[in-house]
């Protein structure tokens, strides 16, 4: 069984072995069909235990399942949709993928592709595979998608495949993205259609404007949050700050890999001749990926990301800035926050403030910024009883 080669020094401190999956990762114990003549949907815990499935078939080894939902996030042109069609290439020639084992059954793929025409398509395929066609006939690519789901259902039941590709999720979704009700309708119907013929449907999604330089985090993935709930792996490809050819792909949701694997990001070098990725073998905690030194800066941490520590870390320190007092003034507060989270200032400090005061709401304001009787509160209700004035902004 192949696995990512031992991995190099990606930093000094945060270099790990590649870690494996779960092996008591099981399924989801129900599924759904399409139409009334369905599989069976409902087993006694006996029927489960003596089906013999006590590891979960894998597509990607130690990756991603042989069925079910998953999703690739990550902001424009970070190259999403390449690093999809590789995977692809790679199950059509029951290929290694970044240096994970294929367990494919039929060498099939379905891509369907919302952003890009038949000519640039053709185009950039061409330059992935140049004069080596092999397995391409294994290929389909879909640039239609009215009645989706029942063409690939039709598809699926004529010739069987191991992989589906929506790119892009959103193209195909016709409601509000924060509409997490109507996503979970829509969802439901690819885990369906899953479940039904033992394919893994990957989505292509965005990340949020802006979240290039946000911590790891799922509420970086665009839109409702049933659209994370859903889907059982969702992985993030994001760029280095200070080499455009260098990315970093984490696990920001695995049900069924191990705790420490989703805190560690690989690393991967781009070959824009080929518009390829390889594993360059080095694995890194999600800090060390999500906080390397921006170019523009020269130093590590240079763009600071509050959500790195935890709410209740974050509360602590708070109750020691408020410690001997029940309310603070803006300026004092700042000073407070300068000292207590180790000297920061400018920019940072500005991005912390409004961190704790916006997101995480542990701390309050009472009364208008410029006005002289305005201050700040701890919102913990041990601490305060001015919680019911935060609306008197």
């Amino acid at each position: 069984m192949k696995t990512i080669p031992n991995p190099s020094v990606c930093s000094p401190k945060d270099t790990k072995k590649s870690p494996f999956l779960n092996p008591n990762a099981l399924a989801e114990l129900t599924s759904s069909g399409l139409d009334e003549h369905e599989d069976k949907t409902s087993y006694t815990a006996m029927e489960l235990l003596e089906s013999g499935d006590d590891e979960l078939p894998m597509l990607v080894e130690g990756l991603i399942p042989k069925t079910g939902l998953f999703a690739l996030v990550g902001t424009s042109d970070v190259g999403k949709s390449l690093l999809m069609r590789q995977l692809a290439i790679s199950v059509a020639r029951d290929e290694v993928f970044l240096g994970f084992a294929l367990n494919a059954t039929h060498n099939r793929v379905i891509i369907v592709n919302t952003e890009d025409d038949k000519k640039a398509i053709t185009s950039l395929l061409s330059k992935q595979v140049k004069d080596d066609r092999v397995g391409m006939d294994n290929i389909r690519f879909e640039f239609e998608t009215d009645n989706l789901i029942s063409r690939l259902n039709q598809w699926l039941t004529e010739s069987p495949a191991d992989l589906i590709i929506i790119d892009t999720w959103g193209d195909t979704f016709e409601h509000n993205l924060n509409d997490s009700s109507k996503i979970r309708q829509d969802l439901q119907k690819y885990r369906r259609l899953a479940n039904r013929h033992g394919v893994a449907v990957g989505f292509l999604h965005h990340t949020g404007k802006r979240t290039q330089n946000n911590g790891y985090s799922k509420d970086n993935v665009l839109g409702g949050q049933a659209f994370e709930a859903k889907n059982r792996l969702i992985l993030e490809l994001r760029q280095r700050n200070d080499d455009p050819n260098v990315r970093y792909l984490s696990i920001l949701k695995g049900n069924y890999i191990r705790a420490e694997r989703k805190y560690m990001s690989m690393e991967l070098r781009f070959h824009p001749d080929s518009l390829t990725f390889s594993n360059t073998g080095a694995v890194c905690s999600v800090r060390s990926a999500y906080n390397y030194p921006n170019s523009n800066k020269g130093k590590p941490n240079a763009t600071y990301d509050p959500s790195i520590l935890t709410k209740k870390e974050h509360q602590r320190k708070l109750e020691e800035i408020f410690e001997a007092n029940s309310k603070m003034k803006r300026g004092a507060l700042w000073e407070g926050l300068a000292e207590t989270y180790g000297n920061i200032g400018g920019k940072k400090i500005e991005r912390l403030f409004n961190y704790l005061l916006d997101d995480l709401q542990l701390i309050g304001k009472h009364g208008k910024d410029k006005s002289p009787n305005a201050y700040y509160y701890l919102t913990t209700d041990h601490l305060t009883n001015h919680g019911n004035q935060s609306g008197n902004e």
